[in-house]
């Protein structure tokens, strides 16, 4: 990855392993999710992964949920009730810094650190409980990097009526 042709090549060379792998429909997982190197799948156990494992060579890494939980790119997957629901995935390392409001940028660098935050809350969630959640911790770390109450408050108002959803 990095270079302009990165993508071009991970993407062939991930779909010559998705045909010759997932051909045998033994190996073949429940779910099959795919961006560019990064792969979601449910399998059944331990063995078929073990079998995925071998099939797809040496380079092939693996994490396995844990507390019915697993992160997938930006986001958390938990299982619950038969099906998926997502969340936004923060790393436990975070300590919650940004571009702090004071530095001295122009302001569109400093609207373009808040949006992002605001609109993972809306488009990375499901259930509103879990995007009121994720929306106060995100106001949090943003009035600790010195955006104000009301800057914040204001874009996520904008926010919710742009997303359509209702604050009931």
């Amino acid at each position: 990855m990095g270079s302009p042709l990165g993508v071009l090549f991970a993407n062939l060379n991930m779909g010559t392993i998705k045909q010759m792998v997932l051909v045998d429909t033994d190996l073949k997982p429940a779910i099959y999710y795919r961006y560019v190197d990064d792969i979601f799948m449910q399998v059944p156990d331990v063995r078929r992964l073990q079998q995925l494992k071998k099939a797809f060579g040496q380079n092939f890494r693996y994490e396995m949920e844990k507390d019915g939980k697993l992160p997938f790119l930006e986001v958390t997957v938990v299982e619950r009730n038969g099906g998926f629901h997502i969340a936004v995935y923060t790393k436990e390392k975070n300590i919650g810094m940004c571009l702090n409001a004071n530095s001295d940028c122009p302001d569109r660098y400093k609207t373009n650190v808040v949006n992002p935050y605001i609109d993972r809350a809306f488009t990375h969630i499901t259930g509103w409980k879990q995007v009121n959640e994720e929306l106060c911790r995100v106001k949090q770390v943003l009035i600790n990097n010195g955006f104000s109450n009301g800057y914040v408050e204001g874009i996520i108002k904008r926010m919710v009526k742009s997303h359509a959803i209702s604050e009931e």
